[in-house]
């Protein structure tokens, strides 16, 4: 089986998001915010924007999200959408998109 052309595979994007709330919450948020998106986007739409979680800073309160460039619009209007992590209300805030990875650092604190 021959292997896919460069052109063929999905462009992948990265999410830079903040978690902004008044109270502390125990552990790390990034699987609650992660169960968030996907309840707002459904099953089809979680499916096409194939989401991951790529890492999360507790001190920073800052984590990364990759998606597909598709569906990136929908993506951040879906991390705008959460109210709550870990049972305490809160805010995500979306610091910046990048194409590679390693250009995230750019948007974080």
């Amino acid at each position: 089986m021959k292997p896919l052309l460069p052109t063929l595979k999905e462009n992948k994007r990265y999410v830079v998001y903040e978690v902004q709330t008044e109270r502390t919450y125990q552990g790390d948020p990034s699987s609650d915010v992660l169960a968030n998106v996907k309840n707002q986007l459904g099953l089809l739409g979680s499916a096409k924007a194939g989401l991951q979680r790529v890492s999360y800073d507790p001190h920073t309160r800052q984590g990364v999200l990759r998606t597909s460039a598709r569906t990136l619009p929908e993506v951040r209007a879906a991390l705008l959408l959460t109210k709550e992590v870990r049972g305490v209300p809160a805010r995500i805030i979306t610091h910046g998109t990048s194409g590679i990875l390693r250009k995230t650092s750019r948007f974080k604190k």
